[in-house]
């Protein structure tokens, strides 16, 4: 709602005047919670605490929002008493919402998000991604009706947890392939080998295990078969075997050094 005159009043803050500050000011917004000093001119309470940007004061009250067209989305300054009965998340980044922390919701579908998830461009994904474990696009499911034909739950490709519906999340319809967007899409260590070359086969390495070895990506939830630790998302050698078996780099290399030693060991006696 734009503020015209240099002392106004606002909705979210009626009971007294805000003075318009043109310089730029180090601090906390109470509508986005930003406290950084940034080069926007603000709001700042004549009598009490409450300062916001002036971006913040001039937030449209109501907006169509581009992930959720069904109903324009409503600014309420606190989370409606209406639902504080449990706990509501944003729709955007899938967080706790603070019952007191300005938002943007649906009146009819239970649409919720942060002031400043809805507002900012970054908060928001785009609708189709690529992955390097797909070949295929990833499509951005928002809405559970997206998904309404899909026959079992999701599981999340990268962590091998289920995926909440209700929750944004990325998914291959062709590969039945999915990931949950902010856990694993943004995070997964993939992208520390995004430069690394898998593929290398028939990796033989004696007394460590009886069959051939290929150098891959660990996309699953297995542990390595000498430390038994957890290498998702970790670069192994796998068996090519049926029987699978992974193991680690860093017990390959313990392994070669401790292999070294033996051979050194028994060249001196």
């Amino acid at each position: 709602m734009p503020l015209e005159d240099p002392k106004s009043l606002h909705p979210s803050h009626n009971q007294h005047l805000l003075s318009l500050i043109q310089n730029p000011s180090s601090f906390k917004c109470h509508a986005c919670n930003v406290d950084d000093n940034i080069k926007d001119m603000s709001y700042k309470c004549t009598r009490c605490q409450f300062w916001i940007h002036k971006s913040c004061a001039d937030a449209p009250m109501s907006f169509h929002f581009q992930f959720h067209d069904k109903h324009p989305l409503i600014l309420s300054f606190s989370l409606p008493l209406l639902y504080h009965k449990f706990r509501q998340f944003c729709g955007v980044c899938s967080k706790k919402l603070s019952r007191l922390a300005w938002i943007y919701y649906c009146r009819y579908c239970r649409f919720f998000a942060h002031f400043q998830c809805a507002r900012s461009s970054h908060s928001v994904r785009p609708r189709v991604a690529k992955h390097p474990w797909d070949i295929h696009p990833l499509r951005l499911i928002y809405e559970p009706g997206m998904v309404d034909d899909h026959e079992h739950d999701f599981n999340c490709e990268f962590c091998s947890e289920d995926i909440d519906t209700n929750r944004w999340f990325y998914h291959c319809s062709d590969c039945d392939l999915s990931f949950h967007l902010y856990r694993c899409f943004d995070e997964s260590s993939y992208r520390q080998y995004s430069r690394v070359k898998f593929g290398a086969t028939d990796i033989i390495i004696d007394k460590l295990h009886p069959h051939s070895l290929t150098f891959v990506l660990n996309k699953k939830s297995r542990s390595c078969e000498r430390c038994h630790q957890n290498q998702l998302g970790e670069p192994v050698l796998e068996c090519s075997w049926p029987c699978k078996s992974i193991f680690c780099t860093y017990c390959i290399q313990d392994y070669s050094s401790d292999s070294d030693s033996e051979d050194d060991s028994s060249f001196t006696e």
